[in-house]
């Protein structure tokens, strides 16, 4: 740049020398991105475009597949509990066993996105999933299912006349979802409601505030979102609800996003113990 003949810019030159590397091998696009997002916030992070139709599943409620729960564990991707109603209940897989193959496909060393992605598929259309399970190797064949969400879970613990809510994410069934749960509540006149947030990721906005008004004054502030243009900002105030409650939040190192949202606004108004 110090002895070039005419001017131009350090970012201008980076700016040349990436397009030419990406044109010459698009497919390091993805690391690119990947990298490009390190220089931004903790939050903020790059999806591809399997990564970003599996995240927008998780918070729309709704996808096609198995209907069992999976979490990755270093090298292996295991199953955990089966959604009620879904192909996966009752079809002989269980919590704990590991996935080694589906179709016939040798999924060791991939990752929790791929082999999720290799389950899912067209509604009524067959899949194989082969699992470990104390040594032994057991294969299922299933017929893959719309799967609805129900994220919310509920009882009332007589002893005490307190609700108990489980709350998996926020996602597009929750607003339903709680406010049958919240009635349910209500109306055998519970006052105080554990809400469990445990290992809740977040997910949409607007269900977040759903859940926190049933904890906080109508019309009281729950979020504000702010933008860099200031003409965009929008601010959340508690909706108004039939019945409201005093809240136990239980979160961990796992709630996260709309569960911190949800845990700081009843914490702020003192409606609640976190």
């Amino acid at each position: 740049i110090k002895n070039y003949r005419y001017d131009i810019t350090r970012e201008e030159l980076m700016e040349a020398a990436v397009m030419k590397v990406l044109t010459d091998h698009p497919e390091l696009l993805e690391d690119f991105g990947k990298g490009a997002f390190e220089a931004l916030d903790e939050n903020s992070m790059f999806y591809n475009a399997e990564e970003y139709e599996s995240r927008f599943e998780d918070v729309s409620g709704v996808y096609v597949g198995i209907g069992i729960n999976v979490y990755f564990d270093e090298e292996y991707v295991i199953l955990g509990e089966a959604i009620e109603g879904s192909p996966a209940e009752n079809s002989g897989l269980q919590v704990g066993d590991i996935v080694t193959a589906v179709d016939g496909e040798d999924v060791t060393g991939y990752g929790l996105d791929k082999v999720t992605s290799l389950i899912k598929g067209e509604p009524g259309t067959s899949v194989s999933v082969t699992v470990k399970r104390k040594g032994e190797i057991y294969t299922y064949t299933l017929k893959r299912a719309t799967i609805k969400i129900n994220p919310v879970t509920y009882e009332v613990i007589e002893s005490c006349n307190v609700g108990y809510l489980k709350l998996s994410s926020f996602n597009s069934n929750t607003a339903d979802s709680i406010e049958t749960a919240m009635n349910y509540f209500g109306e055998r006149n519970v006052k105080t409601v554990i809400l469990d947030l445990r290992n809740n990721l977040g997910g949409y906005l607007d269900a977040a505030i759903t859940v926190a008004s049933y904890f906080i004054p109508d019309g009281k502030l729950v979020a504000t979102e702010e933008y860099k243009n200031e003409k965009k900002n929008k601010k959340h105030y508690a909706e108004k609800t039939k019945y409201k409650f005093n809240g136990v939040v239980l979160i961990n190192e796992y709630s996260a996003s709309a569960s911190e949202l949800v845990s700081g606004a009843i914490k702020d108004y003192g409606t609640g113990v976190i």
